[in-house]
């Protein structure tokens, strides 16, 4: 894989967290995974990030706050929202915030992982 920006991770479920992981890891992204968005807060490394795929729902902060911390800190990451309750709200609320993406849980891991290319192709980070 040409790009060696990081892939992160943030999902509360540790099996589904485990799985993003190693799928992203397998088709050639350095990945790292979170357990919150708290967890993510005080430890990610946020200077080679790609992208940030995130569950909507979980335990503290929401998905969606993620979104909002990261534009309140001038970080332009886009995030791609996973979720196990897919509703007409909680798309609408991620396409508030501007996600790059939004899958319902069990994910197609191709097509996440083709969002994951699209992202980082169109992205302008370094």
């Amino acid at each position: 894989m040409s790009s060696q920006r990081s892939i992160l991770i943030i999902d509360s479920d540790p099996n589904s967290r485990w799985a993003l992981e190693q799928n992203v890891s397998a088709a050639g992204f350095p990945a790292q995974a979170f357990s919150s968005v708290e967890d993510f807060v005080f430890n990610a490394p946020l200077s080679a990030v790609g992208c940030v795929v995130a569950d909507l729902t979980m335990t503290g902060l929401q998905g969606i706050d993620l979104k909002r911390l990261l534009q309140a800190a001038e970080l332009d990451i886009p995030v791609i929202y996973l979720t196990a309750c897919d509703t007409h709200e909680s798309r609408a609320a991620a396409c508030e915030v501007g996600a790059a993406g939004c899958f319902s849980k069990p994910v197609d891991t191709q097509k996440l992982l083709d969002t994951i290319k699209r992202v980082l192709r169109f992205s302008h980070r370094p």
